[in-house]
This record gives structure tokens, sequence and C-alpha cells, in this order.
């Protein structure tokens, strides 16, 4: 093999790595990168409970994403929809290299006027090309996502910054996960990181903290060691039989807990026990 082909190789593989890392998911990395500019461009504080691509914002609206890379000149069939339960769409074309192509808005109902259902595979599929673009209803918001990060995505001006110094608002990789990938990968981040590891553990299985402090309804932590399957299962549930935990038991030294399922993200019912979540962890691992 050539030499130049095996050092892009294992480039690539580092980068890939390092990115996962950062993003804190290995799947779809496409859409993580799509789903935090929106996150920034729109000020949506963390993703819909339950809901991957979806995030609220603080006017109430839910906002998708949905994100694709240029592989060939001609129109780009952006990933599936498989329900409409959401206000406004966004769509994100990448180039090659990886900067912003095109950033389009569009209301949900005439998102669903333009798709095509696949009755085959129960999901919807929009096809973004210049006629799409140019219909009216269209809102093209390239400047807007661009200019959330600073320019960062668009070709030729990755760098620059365009607000004359203003620091660069970020948001955390955390807040737009899916619940039960937020609330593991918070708790991998302590087993990591925390140095204060057997205080924060017990903290999180204080009930009474936890509502006072992270804001939620119970214990974000219940030890289940050497409980069978069947009594985690039990311990999972409320006393009305409501399932408040996952049921995969994560070990932490020589104990396994179950974590909360119990998630809002910001405006879901007035309630957001993320945020707090999130800057508790990051105090502990930095």
């Amino acid at each position: 093999m050539p030499r130049d082909i095996a050092e892009l190789w294992f480039n690539y593989n580092r980068a890939k790595s390092e990115l996962a890392k950062a993003l804190g998911r290995e799947d779809d990395i496409l859409s993580a990168i799509g789903d935090i500019l929106v996150a920034e461009a729109y000020d949506a504080g963390t993703s819909v409970a339950g809901r991957s691509e979806a995030m609220r914002l603080a006017d109430g609206r839910i906002v998708e994403t949905r994100s694709a890379k240029r592989t060939q000149s001609g129109p780009i069939q952006l990933p599936a929809i498989e329900d409409w339960d959401f206000d406004v769409l966004v769509m994100l074309v990448f180039d090659e290299d990886g900067y912003i192509e095109s950033a389009s808005e569009v209301a949900v109902a005439q998102a669903r006027e333009v798709a095509k259902y696949d009755r085959a595979c129960n999901y919807w599929c929009i096809t973004l090309d210049d006629g799409l673009r140019s219909r009216g209803f269209v809102q093209d918001v390239s400047d807007k996502v661009n200019e959330a990060c600073n320019g960062g995505f668009s070709r030729g001006k990755a760098g620059e910054s365009k607000d004359g110094g203003k620091p660069e608002r970020r948001i955390d990789p955390l807040s737009v996960m899916k619940n039960k990938e937020f609330a593991m990968k918070c708790i991998q981040l302590l087993k990591d990181g925390s140095p204060t590891l057997d205080a924060d553990i017990s903290a999180l299985m204080d009930a009474e903290y936890c509502k006072q402090v992270l804001e939620h309804s119970f214990a974000i932590l219940k030890c289940v060691t050497g409980m069978s399957l069947d009594g985690v299962k039990v311990e999972a549930r409320d006393r009305h039989g409501n399932r408040r935990y996952y049921e995969s038991p994560i070990p932490i030294g020589d104990e396994s807990y179950i974590v909360s399922n119990d998630w809002y993200g910001l405006g879901v019912g007035g309630r957001d026990n993320r945020t707090p979540f999130i800057k508790w962890v990051r105090q502990r691992v930095q």
C-alpha cells in the first residue's frame, strides 16, 4: 500500500475517534454535528425528551434537523422522516470538505407537502434540489447557522470572527443526545474523570439531594448489586408500576447501579432537569 494512503487512513481513524469522543457518540456523526449547529443557531437548550434530532425552542416550537453530505452533483435525498410531530424542519447540506453548502428552513405543513411516502418502509423522504430551495415557503438560513458558529462552517471563512472578537457561544454535546445516551454518558464521564466519585455516587443515590440540587423527582442512581434480572426490573419501577430507571445495570467499582430515565429538556412541560445535571457533571470532571 502506498505510504500516503496509509497515512491518510490512520489520520482518518484518529480524527474519527477524537470526534466521536468529543461528541459523546460514535454513530451518525453527521447528524450530531447538524444537531449542534442548529441548536446554536436557534438557541435551543436541549433535545426533546426521547426524540432524536428534535429540539424545543423557548417559544415552545419543536425543530427537527435533517443533515446530508454531498457526494455528487445534483439533488440530495435527506434522511428519512418517521413522523411529523414537530413544527419546523431545518435541512442542512454539507459539501465534501464538511463546510455548510446550504441550510434551509421549512414549516412542517409545507415539508409534508413535498415529502414522498415510502409505503414499504413506512417513512417519508424529501429530495432537496434547487427547485425546492426556490419555493416561496423555503427560507434560506445559511447565514443564521454560520453566524451562530462565527462562520467556522462557511467555506473560506473558517476561523474568522464576524463579531469583532465576541466569544463564541458553544452548545454542550451532551444536551443534544437522546435520553438514555445522555444519562449513560454523564455517568461514564463521572466514572472516568471525577476525583470525588464515591461522594458523587452517594449524592446521586440521595433522593432529597437530587430533588433540591438537580431538580430530579427521585434518586438518579439506585444500587442493584447482586440482584437477578427480575429483581432489577422490579427495582426499576415505582409503586404504581411505572418504569423510572433503565433496566441495564452499569458497574461502578464493585457495585452495580441502574440510572433514572426521567429526563426533560428545555421547555418540556416547564421542566429542565438536564441542564443542572450537565453543569453538575462538568464541574466534577473538568
